[in-house]
């Protein structure tokens, strides 16, 4: 459900740690729930100096350090994922958390998944991870469909692996079934973003559901992203700008939506998984599974996505 959100007067207390471009876009909407106590925690000073000017708030407070013995409604973790384990981790050791949102990919060791589900239950800390499928599914109006005849989606080169999870999910919710995944080619090279360096991949993924092809994810040159859909008596084309989601429906009515999604929805997802109602963003075990499915498939060493 995504409709009025409406808090109790009592004060949400929640803490946000990690403020780059998507810890950013969390607090833009965050700051605008009305009963609220947040502490954002970041460690470079020119992110806390651009906080400090563009949120002015009594009900904001930023610390480069983890905070003790606080109990918080809600977490946000919007850091990379290579040490959000150790993060996590010490974050549940000092303080409780009734609700935790992490960012994808979520971790990039096995072993770190049994870990988390065990600190998680010993914490009675409900987590869910921020992949929009469901949330994009909806937004563009996508029908389930019982077969997918085709697919194709295009990314923007450099963009394939931090975006392969919200794609992956978006087909899987579609049919409502698992599919398989395999990389053509091991075109695997470190590229940088933001002055860190990351894995990425440049070729094409073939999907497949009971081993029949359905379609591929492939990198692009173009500037945008796109999603070609195909089932029976259905065709779907969206474009993905930027800042914004484009598409044709079937009557080439022409929608415009501004992204990153979480500027506009982590509100209404906190109260989403805070809530009875059917939740529009998967829980942890849900997403481990695609995510684990992903990290079988890379062979490669020192693995970094982000």
């Amino acid at each position: 459900m995504i409709g009025q959100i409406i808090f109790m007067p009592k004060n949400k207390k929640i803490i946000l740690i990690g403020c780059g471009n998507m810890g950013l876009a969390h607090l833009k909407s965050i700051m605008t729930i009305k009963n609220k106590e947040i502490i954002v925690v970041e460690k470079k000073l020119s992110r806390i100096n651009f906080i400090k000017k563009n949120y002015k708030s009594k009900d904001l407070k930023i610390s480069n350090m983890l905070p003790q013995n606080h109990f918080f409604d809600f977490g946000i973790i919007a850091t990379h994922s290579k040490d959000r384990f150790n993060l996590i981790n010490k974050l549940l050791e000092k303080n409780s958390i009734k609700y935790l949102f992490i960012e994808k990919f979520i971790f990039l060791k096995k072993r770190e998944y049994n870990l988390a589900k065990n600190l998680f239950e010993k914490k009675s800390t409900k987590v869910f991870v921020n992949i929009w499928a469901k949330l994009f599914i909806t937004i563009c109006k996508l029908k389930k469909l019982k077969k997918i005849e085709f697919f194709k989606i295009t990314i923007r080169r450099g963009r394939i692996l931090t975006n392969l999870i919200h794609y992956l999910s978006i087909i899987e919710n579609l049919i409502n079934k698992d599919v398989d995944l395999s990389f053509e080619n091991n075109k695997f090279k470190i590229t940088k973003f933001q002055k860190n360096n990351f894995t990425e991949y440049y070729g094409k993924i073939i999907i497949k559901f009971k081993s029949k092809i359905i379609g591929s994810i492939e990198d692009s040159r173009d500037k945008y992203d796109y999603f070609f859909l195909k089932g029976k008596n259905y065709e779907k084309t969206i474009q993905i700008k930027e800042k914004k989601i484009v598409y044709k429906d079937d009557i080439y009515n022409k929608k415009i939506f501004n992204f990153p999604l979480s500027s506009k929805f982590t509100k209404k997802i906190l109260f989403n998984i805070s809530s009875g109602h059917k939740k529009i963003v998967p829980n942890f075990n849900e997403a481990s599974l695609t995510s684990q499915k992903i990290l079988k498939k890379i062979k490669i060493k020192n693995l970094k996505i982000r």
